[in-house]
């Protein structure tokens, strides 16, 4: 009698398990086992957990190497055994008992992970059994009225959520395309960016204050609209004497121009990029709180509210914040070319999204210890999240090695994607004169929409005062994440993340640079201090960035950042050749620094023309 199976009594479930990979028949047996009435509840719920958990670590092994998705031996023997009958039945027990209750929801979730870790003909297969044969849609349906009312908004915008993730699935395809790609798609249909940023905008309703829709719709965007990180924006290709190298990132970037072009043809897209920052600027975060402390109570939630849900609302904030600023950045150099759509109004319209991500962040010694609130630690989680995404990491069917494997968007934190896209937009003005037709207009000026009108921008935003405090902060900063990347290379041998944090820096640097430039030193007291921290910066960053290139034999980006560093250093002046040790606070570079990156650079030739044989 299946009831008083003696050997599955007193057998663990795994030893069970690992017989029936030997003996497959005995899986029909331990499935009779489980579904019959005299079975202890107490034994059904151990085997079904069990198999939950089973599945489950399966599935993590298979986002850990998606070259083992599909059906393993054991999940095909229990698959034609009829788990799924199986599981069916003891998930539609309807008996009141925790115990078995807690067991039929663990019978759902374990269905749930068996079909992840199939392949999709696998899945498709077992779907087709789960509707036509279990009758799943209406079975997940069934609830009682009242308490139906409550889930539903709930179980919706988790949906919306899942939604989103396959928008942005979408764009993290492997191999990664050619902006062209997503050019042509924009052409087909332009309103889907105005779709796009509607849904960037959308509110956290009181039954889902986690919703991560305007997180991943900005990243979308930008992945949309995304920069190389092979290169450095702003600094382009100089040293860069590779023809094909030159061209294959001279038509990504007239291509990503194009692309930014699409956007700022639709007749609303200003409003609509700015709708995004404000809706974020705006969010009440004690109403967040709230919501997310009563969505158990309100809206059956399966856990109880941590700490925790309120910091990862603070991260989906940070994404949407940098992906928003990436994009600002973005923008401004279109802004730069001759006969763009952008008008001078728009730049200053943007103004107060930039100024108020170039600003101080508290550090978390600050606020520990009592001497912060909840909001204050989740200012600063938001504040320093920083995105990372790659190319088919999602996809479990695309099979990546390490070198394949390259990102495909990357977006620093605030701490150093605010100054950057600061300095960009003060740079766009600069060079429109806009500096000066500010502080002389009279009145108001036509389609300005900024806090204060046109005296907000003279008295705070554009004064020297202010530019002067952006400034030094940007030096700060510029440091700061150079060190960052000593720190992840030295201590943990990071390539990738050191590489990640040289790179920002290298940005930072080229914007201070830039700047410095365009306004002649106007607005620094010691311009010639400004210019030649920034410039040994820029080359001490490129140079690193380039070393972890190398490292992880990312040949063409190597050479960019290499050659870049070496043609600063040149034309600028700043290589001592003395012999003597360069001091850190001097300007210069030692001979042995630039000779290194000269070696970087052929370096760099050698691993490229390995690669094109």
């Amino acid at each position: 009698m299946p009831g008083d199976d003696l050997v599955f009594w007193t057998s663990k479930p795994d030893s069970v398990f690992r017989t029936i990979v030997v003996r497959p028949h005995e899986c029909g047996r331990m499935l009779s086992y489980l579904v019959h009435p005299d079975t202890p509840a107490r034994v059904v719920y151990d085997y079904v957990v069990a198999l939950k958990d089973r599945f489950h670590d399966r599935n993590n092994a298979i986002l850990a190497n998606p070259a083992r998705l599909g059906h393993d031996a054991f999940e095909k023997i229990a698959i034609t055994a009829g788990i799924v009958e199986t599981l069916f039945r003891i998930a539609k027990d309807g008996r009141k008992e925790m115990e078995r209750v807690f067991t039929s929801y663990f019978a759902l979730e374990g269905l749930w992970n068996l079909i992840l870790n199939g392949t999709p003909p696998e899945r498709k297969v077992l779907m087709e059994v789960f509707i036509n044969e279990h009758d799943v849609v209406e079975f997940c349906l069934q609830a009682p009225t009242s308490k139906a009312r409550k889930y539903a908004p709930r179980y919706y915008s988790m949906y919306q959520e899942n939604a989103v993730w396959a928008i942005l699935e979408l764009v993290l395809v492997h191999p990664i395309p050619e902006q062209e790609h997503y050019n042509k798609l924009i052409k087909h249909d332009p309103e889907i960016l105005d779709l796009i940023l509607s849904c960037a905008k959308m509110r956290r309703p009181a039954w889902y204050a986690q919703l991560e829709v305007n997180a991943r719709m900005t990243e979308a965007l930008t992945l949309m609209l995304n920069f190389s990180s092979e290169m450095v924006p702003g600094l382009g290709l100089c040293g860069v004497d590779d023809d094909e190298l030159r061209k294959r990132l001279d038509k990504k970037w007239e291509g990503l121009m194009e692309g930014v072009n699409l956007l700022v043809s639709r007749p609303r897209w200003l409003k609509m990029v700015r709708d995004v920052w404000t809706h974020i600027e705006e969010e009440n975060l004690d109403e967040i709180h709230r919501f997310l402390k009563r969505a158990q109570e309100d809206y059956y939630a399966m856990e109880p509210y941590k700490d925790k849900d309120f910091y990862n609302v603070a991260v989906h904030r940070g994404a949407c914040r940098i992906a928003t600023l990436r994009l600002v950045v973005t923008l401004t150099f279109l802004s730069d070319l001759p006969n763009n759509k952008i008008t001078d109004t728009d730049l200053l319209n943007l103004l107060p999204i930039t100024h108020s991500a170039c600003q101080i962040v508290k550090k978390e010694d600050d606020v520990r210890g009592g001497q912060g609130t909840l909001k204050d630690l989740a200012e600063i989680v938001e504040r320093k999240h920083l995105t990372f995404y790659k190319c088919g990491r999602t996809d479990r069917t695309v099979v990546l090695s390490s070198k394949e494997e390259e990102e495909l968007l990357e977006i620093h934190d605030e701490v150093l994607t605010g100054p950057i896209a600061h300095l960009r937009l003060l740079i766009s003005l600069a060079k429109r004169g806009l500096f000066e037709k500010v502080a002389q207009h009279e009145g108001e000026w036509e389609g300005l929409d900024v806090s204060g009108g046109i005296g907000a921008l003279r008295k705070k935003i554009l004064s020297d005062k202010d530019i002067y405090r952006c400034l030094v902060l940007s030096l700060k900063r510029l440091s700061d994440r150079r060190e960052d990347g000593n720190r992840q290379f030295r201590t943990q041998r990071h390539l990738e993340e050191a590489r990640f944090q040289y790179w920002g820096a290298a940005q930072l640097a080229a914007a201070l640079i830039e700047f410095d430039e365009v306004t002649n030193g106007k607005y620094t007291s010691d311009a010639a201090s400004l210019k030649g921290k920034a410039s040994k910066e820029l080359v001490l960053s490129l140079g690193n960035a380039a070393e972890m290139a190398l490292g992880q034999e990312y040949w063409d980006r190597a050479l960019v950042f290499a050659a870049g560093a070496v043609k600063v250093a040149e034309d600028h002046g700043m290589v001592d050749t003395s012999g003597r040790a360069v001091k850190p606070e001097e300007d210069v570079i030692g001979e042995a620094v630039h000779e290194k990156n000269k070696r970087r650079v052929e370096r760099a030739k050698a691993g490229i023309q390995v690669k094109r044989v």
